[in-house]
Protein backbone atom coordinates (compact mmCIF):
# COMPACT_ATOMS: atom_id res chain seq x y z
CA UNK A 1 0.00 0.00 0.00
CA UNK A 2 2.83 2.43 0.87
CA UNK A 3 4.48 1.69 -2.48
CA UNK A 4 1.24 2.50 -4.28
CA UNK A 5 1.00 5.82 -2.40
CA UNK A 6 4.61 6.66 -3.31
CA UNK A 7 3.95 5.92 -7.01
CA UNK A 8 0.78 8.03 -6.91
CA UNK A 9 2.73 10.94 -5.39
CA UNK A 10 5.37 10.76 -8.08
CA UNK A 11 2.75 10.64 -10.85
CA UNK A 12 0.57 13.39 -9.32
CA UNK A 13 3.43 15.52 -8.03
CA UNK A 14 2.13 15.65 -4.46
CA UNK A 15 4.44 15.99 -1.47
CA UNK A 16 2.46 13.79 0.90
CA UNK A 17 0.23 14.88 3.77
CA UNK A 18 -0.41 18.60 4.14
CA UNK A 19 -0.55 20.44 7.45
CA UNK A 20 -4.06 21.85 7.64
CA UNK A 21 -6.25 22.75 10.60
CA UNK A 22 -8.74 20.12 9.45
CA UNK A 23 -6.12 17.37 9.51
CA UNK A 24 -4.72 18.62 12.82
CA UNK A 25 -8.18 18.44 14.39
CA UNK A 26 -8.37 14.71 13.64
CA UNK A 27 -5.53 14.13 16.13
CA UNK A 28 -6.35 13.36 19.76
CA UNK A 29 -4.70 12.80 23.12
CA UNK A 30 -3.78 9.13 23.49
CA UNK A 31 -3.32 8.58 19.75
CA UNK A 32 -0.26 6.47 18.81
CA UNK A 33 2.71 8.24 17.20
CA UNK A 34 2.51 6.11 14.04
CA UNK A 35 -1.07 7.29 13.45
CA UNK A 36 0.12 10.91 13.69
CA UNK A 37 2.89 10.17 11.18
CA UNK A 38 0.37 8.63 8.76
CA UNK A 39 -1.81 11.75 8.93
CA UNK A 40 0.86 14.48 8.93
CA UNK A 41 3.93 12.77 7.49
CA UNK A 42 7.41 13.20 8.91
CA UNK A 43 7.81 16.16 11.28
CA UNK A 44 9.82 19.23 10.33
CA UNK A 45 11.74 18.95 13.61
CA UNK A 46 11.96 16.44 16.44
CA UNK A 47 13.10 16.79 20.00
CA UNK A 48 12.73 14.21 22.71
CA UNK A 49 9.01 13.66 23.12
CA UNK A 50 8.00 16.50 20.76
CA UNK A 51 7.32 16.62 17.03
CA UNK A 52 7.01 19.99 15.30
CA UNK A 53 5.38 20.47 11.91
CA UNK A 54 5.74 23.78 10.06
CA UNK A 55 4.24 24.89 6.76
CA UNK A 56 4.66 28.39 5.36
CA UNK A 57 2.47 28.22 2.25
CA UNK A 58 0.03 29.90 1.72
CA UNK A 59 0.46 31.18 5.30
CA UNK A 60 2.44 30.13 8.36
CA UNK A 61 1.06 27.10 10.24
CA UNK A 62 2.68 25.23 13.10
CA UNK A 63 1.65 22.10 14.97
CA UNK A 64 3.49 20.88 18.03
CA UNK A 65 2.68 17.37 19.24
CA UNK A 66 3.97 16.17 22.61
CA UNK A 67 4.29 12.45 23.28
CA UNK A 68 4.53 10.30 26.38
CA UNK A 69 5.33 6.60 25.92
CA UNK A 70 4.64 6.80 22.18
CA UNK A 71 1.18 8.38 22.55
CA UNK A 72 -0.03 11.96 22.12
CA UNK A 73 -0.04 13.81 25.44
CA UNK A 74 -0.62 17.39 24.26
CA UNK A 75 -1.51 19.16 20.97
CA UNK A 76 -0.73 22.78 20.06
CA UNK A 77 -1.71 24.66 16.89
CA UNK A 78 -0.74 28.14 15.74
CA UNK A 79 -1.03 30.09 12.52
CA UNK A 80 -0.43 33.55 11.17
CA UNK A 81 -2.40 34.68 8.16
CA UNK A 82 -0.76 37.47 6.20
CA UNK A 83 -2.50 40.82 6.44
CA UNK A 84 -4.65 41.78 3.49
CA UNK A 85 -3.07 44.74 1.71
CA UNK A 86 -5.12 47.95 1.70
CA UNK A 87 -7.69 47.92 -1.06
CA UNK A 88 -7.24 44.11 -1.42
Amino acid sequence: MAALFAVACVVCGCDGPTLTRETFETLYVGQPADAVRRKLGEPTRRAEGVWVYVSEEPYYRRAEIHFDNGRVRKLEWSYDRPETPPGG
